[in-house]
């Protein structure tokens, strides 16, 4: 009997832990408008005023279904590097993005002279964003946060974000029903989350009152702020395009693989230049293939992986770098041209590989038509088996070899 009690106990236990860690998973899947009062039970426990709460959630009804769809299908992580790159570092943008260095000259080096991030960045990455803040979004930040909230596939994070926005609209006085932004619920210029919003976002020209909708000033300089404060490294590069040695390891070549430049240097790493690459003995860097043996290779440092957690995503990453690098130089430099031979790695050939390696022993997770991390680990582990270049992406020669077997 004891037990029996115990085993009750110990239930509702986990029951409350749950929802204290933000998961409202007990009707998520059976009811919405169960889990948004579960929701709304929790934020008033957490200090939301009821106004602040009957003034989001009034006219919503069920969670938007287009937005779901949005967050399982990100560019950014779907997408073909080249296609992501190419129409995002466009001639259009970098002419814009030479005009907005030129107009907010003084705010730039006032930032760059406070926070350390140097002002082709801060262009770079508000280009990205908003196209210097000619797209903030159109969709309501509440009707965003309460439908990913909802779902599944990250509902701890964006219940996270649901709950710091209730807290902001009370704290600043907003309205939430009125405030626009991205799918994901990202705002202003820069395309902040709340939690982002609510750690970093500064009055930027001094009128008592954060504006990252209408004030450059305030948007700019909390992305200083930002970066600075994520770990932006001074005077350091976010990294370079480089040339591989005939017998480069390419089992090396992974993005959380870091190594000090030394190590790089004896295996006879080049400048795109072709030159020695210079060794300091306080910089680590990686090597990214972002299309395998078919593409560049960059060298990645620090400052990469900073914006990188300004948004996980290398392809975001190097379209942001490599925008910077060409503002940096007055637009002067050429950008990186399409391979003479590529052609964008298409779904049903991923989702056919991702079947061949899982049936194969080679465990490639989900069977998604995403290139992420365990595929490229089971496609790295494929070409050393079969002697094939191990370089983790599904290149030509890999992909007629698994065509091939799969046809045998």
């Amino acid at each position: 009997m004891f037990n029996v009690l115990y085993l009750y106990l110990l239930k509702y236990v986990f029951l409350f832990i749950s929802l204290l860690f933000f998961s409202f998973s007990v009707y998520a899947d059976d009811d919405f408008h169960l889990w948004l009062d579960e929701f709304k039970t929790y934020a008033k426990k957490q200090g939301v005023k009821d106004y602040i709460i009957n003034d989001a959630f009034q006219d919503i009804k069920a969670p938007v279904k287009q937005i779901i769809k949005q967050d399982r299908q990100q560019p950014e992580f779907i997408t073909d590097y080249w296609d992501y790159v190419s129409k995002r570092v466009t001639q259009h943008r970098i002419k814009r993005g030479l005009t907005m260095l030129d107009t907010h000259r003084d705010l730039l080096q006032k930032l760059q002279d406070k926070y350390g991030v140097p002002a082709h960045y801060l262009i770079a990455l508000w280009g990205i964003e908003t196209n210097f803040g000619d797209y903030l979004g159109n969709i309501r930040v509440i009707d965003a946060l309460t439908s990913l909230a909802y779902d599944k596939k990250r509902r701890a994070f964006f219940s996270k974000q649901l709950l710091v926005f209730l807290q902001l609209s009370q704290q600043y006085s907003w309205q939430p029903r009125s405030v626009k932004g991205s799918w994901a619920g990202a705002m202003g210029h820069m395309q902040f989350i709340p939690s982002t919003f609510y750690h970093y976002a500064i009055d930027g020209n001094n009128d008592n009152k954060i504006d990252i909708w209408h004030s450059v000033e305030d948007a700019l300089s909390s992305a200083a702020n930002y970066l600075h404060k994520i770990g932006w490294k001074k005077g350091r590069l976010w990294g370079r395009d480089v040339i591989l040695s005939k017998n480069f390891p390419y089992q090396d070549a992974v993005l959380k693989y870091k190594k000090p430049l030394s190590y790089w240097h004896k295996l006879g790493i080049k400048t795109a230049q072709n030159k020695s690459i210079t060794v300091y003995d306080d910089i680590d860097a990686s090597i990214f293939l972002p299309l395998g043996i078919d593409g560049p290779a960059y060298m990645l440092y620090d400052n990469f992986y900073t914006i990188m957690k300004w948004n996980n995503s290398a392809n975001y990453a190097l379209s942001v770098t490599l925008l910077a690098d060409v503002l940096a130089k007055r637009g002067n430099e050429k950008l990186y041209k399409k391979p003479k031979y590529h052609q964008p790695t298409r779904f049903h050939d991923v989702v056919a590989a991702q079947k061949f390696l899982n049936n194969n022993g080679y465990n490639a997770g989900k069977i998604d038509g995403i290139i992420g991390a365990k595929t490229r680990h089971a496609i790295r582990k494929f070409q050393q088996d079969h002697l094939l270049t191990n370089d983790g992406y599904i290149n030509n020669t890999t992909l007629k070899f698994i065509n091939s077997l799969i046809k045998s």
